[in-house]
């Protein structure tokens, strides 16, 4: 059987017509290639249509939402409860799916705008520093006081200190020139209220290391920074 398209005015199978209950014969009356370039020609019209109509509804049809979903809370989370349950692999999968997506769209838009976010980062920590410097300051003091306060109420602390102390005397030789340690220690203090920055003083070869154990004397002793120092450790490596 044919159908005349009222469109381009050819006559065409019916399987080229959508069904379409009212129609003559129950198709409709433009045919599917028709149809097809029809709304491809109104696709942005009808994007900007739609997104307008959403624009002026949103608020009416959140209300709508809202109070229906408080009308109908228990029956709603009773469903989504039962849902999860009897589909929770498939739940999980499509969290999963959604989740890689998500991070690669923030990769991809990260590579792109990689120059611009830097430059918006930089602007916005000018325009606040005195609001950063006074938050790090405080966060430091409160994490601070928290850790000492946990490390004295486990006594963690106390034993890692006495056992410094320990290190520290069993490696002090009698020939040790105790004043030119303390001169060390002074100019690390000195050097951390110029700068800024703060310093340590750190033991060239460590008093105790699984490799070999140093002395605490002035030729085994540098000024460093706390970075590196700590990133140094009680390693027997090149960290000059």
């Amino acid at each position: 059987m044919t159908k005349t398209c009222t469109k381009c005015k050819l006559p065409k199978g019916t399987t080229l017509f959508r069904k379409v209950k009212g129609y003559r014969g129950n198709r409709c009356s433009i045919c599917k290639p028709c149809e097809k370039e029809y709304r491809a020609s109104r696709r942005e019209d009808k994007k900007i249509y739609d997104k307008a109509r959403c624009d002026s509804m949103r608020d009416e049809v959140n209300k709508r939402n809202r109070e229906y979903y408080k009308q109908n809370r228990e029956d709603r989370v009773a469903y989504a409860a039962k849902y999860l349950a009897e589909n929770r692999d498939e739940v999980n999968q499509r969290a999963r799916l959604r989740y890689h997506e998500d991070l690669e769209k923030q990769g991809e838009k990260r590579a792109k705008n990689k120059e611009l976010n830097s430059k918006q980062r930089k602007a916005w920590r000018e325009r606040n520093k005195a609001h950063i410097q006074t938050y790090v300051k405080a966060y430091q003091r409160k994490y601070k006081a928290r850790r000492r306060r946990i490390r004295r109420e486990s006594g963690k602390g106390n034993a890692e200190a006495a056992l410094r102390r320990a290190a520290v005397l069993n490696a002090t030789p009698a020939w040790a020139d105790i004043k030119a340690i303390e001169a060390i220690y002074k100019e690390s203090k000195r050097i951390t209220r110029t700068t800024g920055i703060q310093y340590h003083v750190d033991h060239i070869i460590p008093l105790v290391s699984d490799v070999v154990c140093g002395l605490h004397v002035a030729e085994n002793l540098q000024i460093v920074t706390a970075a590196h120092n700590l990133k140094k450790s009680n390693k027997f490596n090149d960290y000059k």
